[in-house]
Formats: C-alpha cells, sequence, structure tokens
C-alpha cells in the first residue's frame, strides 16, 4: 500500500509539472525566434552533459547505500556523499573548461560568458541531484515530490516575469535555470544535515562502496545521455537551428508522458534494494505491465491531439514540429519500459546488465542520424530515436526475463489480472469521488 501511494502521489506531481511545462514552453516559443530556441536547447546541453559524464554513478550510489542502511549508520554515508558531490562537481567544471579553453568543444561558437554561466550549474546540479537521491533513498518520497513541485513554481514564476517584462533571452532563461538548482541545494540540505557540520567519513571502505556501484552504473549513464541527445548533436552539426528547435521542444513533450515509470522508477529502486528473490520480482514484473496497460492509451490519445495542439500553443511557425512529436512517441513507450526495468537492475545491484542494451540503443540512434538527419532534419533524428529505443526495450526484455527466471511473455505481456487489478482500481476512485459527491450534497 505504502508502494502504490508513493506512485499515486508521484504521478500527481508530474501531471502538476506537466500544466507547468506547457505554460513555460509557450512562454519561450513566444518569446524566442525557433533558431533561438535551438540554440538554447544546445547551450543547455553544456552542464547537463558534463554532470551525466563526470558523475560516475555517484548519485545512484548515493540511493543505493542510504536505501541498504539503517538509521545510525545512513548518516554518514549521506553527509559523505553530499561532500563528493561537491567536490566532483567543482572539479568537473574546472575540467570542462580546461577542455573549452582548448577550443576543442562543440561549443565554442558560443560567446564566452553564455558558457561560463552555462557551467556555472555544474557544481549545483551535482549538490541538488545528491540531495534529491537521498530523498529517494530514504524513501522520503513526499519530500522529493514537494521539492519537485516548488522547482516547477519557481521556474513558471522565473519564465513568466521574464514574459511579461518581455525580456526572454538565451542568458535570461539560463539565469533562470542557474537560480532554480541554488535553491533546491539551499533548500535541501537542512532537511538532510542535521548537523552544522554533519558526519564525513572518507575511508578507504566507504569511498570503495560508493564508487564500487557507481562505476558499475556509470557506463548506462553515459550512454543514456548521449542517446537522449544525440538528434540534437547531428542537427547542431549541420547547422540547422530550426529543426534543433522542432527536435528539443518535441522530445522534451514526449518526455513528459515518462511520468507514470518515473514514478515507479524512483519507488521501485529503493524497494527492490529491501525487496529480495521472488517477492522483487513479482513487484517489478507487475509494475512494468501496468506501466504498459495505462500507457497505450495515452500516446494513442497523444498522437490524435499533437496535429490540434502543437499549432494551437506554440503558433503555426511550430507546425511543422507535428510529425516529430508523432514519430517520437512510440520511443516513450519504450523508454518508459527501460526505465521501470532499469530500476529494478539497479536496486538488486546489478545495473551493468542494462550497458549492452544501452549501447545497442545508441549505436542504432547514432548511425540513423547520421544517414537520415541531413535530408530529414528533426523528423529523421526523430525515427533514429524511436529506432533505438525499440531496440533498448527488446534487449531489456530478454535480459530481465533471463535474471528473473521467467519467459518473456510473464513478464511484460498484461494479464486478465492486471487488467482486473486497473479496472478495480479505477472503479474504487470513481466510488469514492461519488460517495463524497453525495456527501457533499447531503450537508446544509
Amino acid at each position: 500500500m505504502k508502494i502504490a501511494a508513493h506512485i499515486t502521489s508521484t504521478v500527481a506531481t508530474r501531471v502538476f509539472q506537466i500544466l507547468i511545462f506547457l505554460f513555460t514552453s509557450i512562454a519561450l516559443a513566444r518569446g524566442l525566434k525557433p533558431e533561438l530556441r535551438g540554440e538554447l536547447g544546445i547551450l543547455m546541453l553544456i552542464p547537463g552533459t558534463v554532470v551525466q559524464i563526470s558523475m560516475f554513478g555517484l548519485s545512484s550510489s548515493q540511493t543505493f547505500l542510504t536505501a541498504n542502511h539503517k538509521k545510525g549508520e545512513r548518516e554518514g554515508y549521506i553527509g559523505t556523499g553530499i561532500i563528493l558531490h561537491l567536490m566532483q562537481g567543482i572539479a568537473s567544471m574546472v575540467a570542462f573548461l580546461a577542455v573549452y579553453a582548448a577550443n576543442q568543444m562543440v561549443w565554442k561558437d558560443y560567446e564566452l560568458s553564455l558558457v561560463l554561466l552555462a557551467c556555472s550549474m555544474i557544481p549545483l546540479q551535482f549538490l541538488a541531484s545528491g540531495v534529491l537521491h537521498t530523498f529517494v533513498g530514504l524513501q522520503r518520497i513526499h519530500l522529493w515530490n514537494l521539492f519537485s513541485i516548488g522547482r516547477s513554481l519557481l521556474y513558471l514564476g522565473g519564465i513568466g516575469a521574464l514574459w511579461l517584462t518581455d525580456t526572454i533571452s538565451v542568458p535570461s532563461v539560463v539565469v533562470v535555470n542557474l537560480a532554480i538548482y541554488a535553491a533546491e541545494v539551499v533548500f535541501g540540505l537542512p532537511f538532510l544535515l542535521k548537523r552544522p557540520f554533519p558526519r564525513i567519513t572518507f575511508n578507504s571502505s566507504v569511498l570503495k562502496q560508493f564508487y564500487s556501484f557507481g562505476m558499475r552504473s556509470y557506463a548506462n549513464l553515459v550512454i543514456i545521455t548521449f542517446f537522449y541527445r544525440a538528434g540534437v548533436y547531428f542537427l547542431g552539426h549541420v547547422d540547422n537551428p530550426v529543426q534543433a528547435s522542432y527536435f528539443v521542444i518535441g522530445l522534451a513533450m514526449c518526455e513528459r508522458l515518462l511520468l507514470l515509470p518515473k514514478a515507479i522508477n524512483s519507488v521501485l529502486f529503493p524497494a527492490s534494494a529491501r525487496l529480495k528473490g521472488e517477492a522483487g520480482d513479482t513487484l517489478t514484473g507487475r509494475l512494468i505491465r501496468l506501466n504498459i496497460i495505462v500507457f497505450i492509451p495515452m500516446l494513442v490519445v497523444a498522437a490524435l491531439a499533437a496535429p490540434f495542439f502543437v499549432p494551437l500553443l506554440f503558433g503555426e511557425e511550430y507546425a511543422p514540429m507535428v510529425p516529430v512529436v508523432i514519430i517520437i512517441l512510440p520511443a516513450v513507450l519504450f523508454l518508459g519500459t527501460e526505465n521501470v526495468t532499469m530500476a529494478h537492475l539497479s536496486g538488486i545491484g546489478k545495473p551493468q546488465l542494462v550497458t549492452l542494451p544501452r549501447a545497442l540503443a545508441l549505436a542504432i540512434c547514432a548511425a540513423g542520424c547520421l544517414w537520415l538527419v541531413p535530408e530529414m532534419g528533426a523528423f529523421g533524428a526523430g525515427i533514429s530515436m524511436t529506432a533505438g529505443s525499440f531496440a533498448l526495450a527488446a534487449a531489456l526484455a530478454a535480459v530481465v526475463a533471463r535474471q528473473m527466471k521467467k519467459s518473456v511473455w510473464e513478464v511484460f505481456v498484461p494479464s486478465r489480472d492486471d487488467f482486473r487489478l486497473v479496472s478495480d482500481r479505477l472503479g474504487k476512485m470513481w466510488n469514492e469521488k461519488i460517495k463524497k459527491k453525495i456527501a457533499g450534497e447531503k450537508r446544509p
């Protein structure tokens, strides 16, 4: 029941974030020309890519170690993990600037002030990631959701203020993002560090625990980072910022539909770390199938609505983005399945099992982009991403089924019991709603 409550509250949070995302995306689309929106998307890849490449799985280790230690032991891991995030974030920022100074990066044509502004987010992203992953490890999902809502409201306020004052620009949007990460760190740390100087342990045993698990998931994080960004990289390489903006916004819109699998991921990861054997496998299989049952109707509705809502929300100049959104939607189903299976494999301490499937997906996506992007632009990048996502889901299905010692059909194909569970849950929610309505009408 606790897991179901956590998933329900997280899904509600994600729905709220989708609404905020729509408002802010409309404001950015109205305030920036498509080519500037594309430049913003490419520029914002700097901190995100550097963080993922240089994280070495540290945040995953933070969740795993926090979930696997009892109260009294985990405080030391929390304090040590936060300090490691800070040190690694500063080192990553310095390393990137050194490489940038050598004039070897794809962002070398941007103004130095913009690059420095974007890079200043790197240590803050490290710290914010450490804070939020600790909440997940402690299973304080309510705090994680609270911070997610706060982040969305801050972003809405920042972008809304820029839009109302007609001051939306690439630098001002970067500043808003910088302020949000700073707020997450400032307000998040007091919830975790209950003493002015937390207990820090930097011995070989503790560091080995942090980085042994982290390095097993490191390759996965790097691969999936480049997988999500491959289309933008190739579109940037062919110098087509308008097509880049279509892909960036279209992908961001489709990613918001991953609200259910990401909610399951945040709950299943620490749960799988605590549940062992058949109990954990049964829970994971049920959640995978429920995710598929809910997802397919959602994607059909999104595909039918896209031709009407994209031009309405973003303006007629973004009408060519509709085919891009539709071709990316199937990838969301495959990536949603990957999110759930990845949470299970990480929770049981075997994140390395995802490496080869993700590498296969990246290879297919990169080859497709190399072939299709020069001729088809953002639509070609979408085709490539969907093809890679399908390969990823298919390979992971085989890996997870083998790990559970079950058939792919048993684990991934919804059964009559799964449909009955969804039906009963929806019926219960509807009955509760009717009861509340009747009770309200009876009041004088």
